[in-house]
């Protein structure tokens, strides 16, 4: 299964919305979605990973440790970039061809079982 949904609010349908990173020593970043149109609250993320499109600096604030050489850690970084920027453009792609899913965010996480609880 493959679908492309942009996030709406449900209030207003707007998909004008703004991330609100919540950072705590010790646990995961969590990201707020609200809506810039009404501020209506929307969705709630708990990230395992961020990448950025500044993904060189935001990998190596990820992966600060002891590591084996600094030529692996650029390659990890290197790859890593690639196949987000890849899976980025993918997508893209994807919804260019199909166009939006009309169905409900939770719906289409829920069929796809990709929803953890947290």
């Amino acid at each position: 299964m493959e679908k492309v949904r942009y996030q709406h609010c449900p209030k207003c349908n707007s998909t004008n919305l703004k991330n609100i990173f919540y950072i705590k020593a010790g646990e995961r970043p969590q990201v707020y979605v609200c809506c810039s149109e009404c501020g209506t609250f929307v969705a709630k993320y708990i990230l395992a990973q961020y990448i950025s499109d500044q993904c060189y600096e935001s990998l190596l604030e990820m992966m600060r440790g002891p590591f084996d050489s600094g030529r692996n850690v650029a390659k990890r970084i290197k790859t890593l970039c690639f196949n987000a920027r890849e899976g980025f453009n993918q997508v893209m792609n994807l919804l260019e061809k199909q166009g939006e899913e009309q169905k409900y965010l939770e719906d289409i996480l829920m069929e796809s079982d990709s929803l953890e609880s947290d």
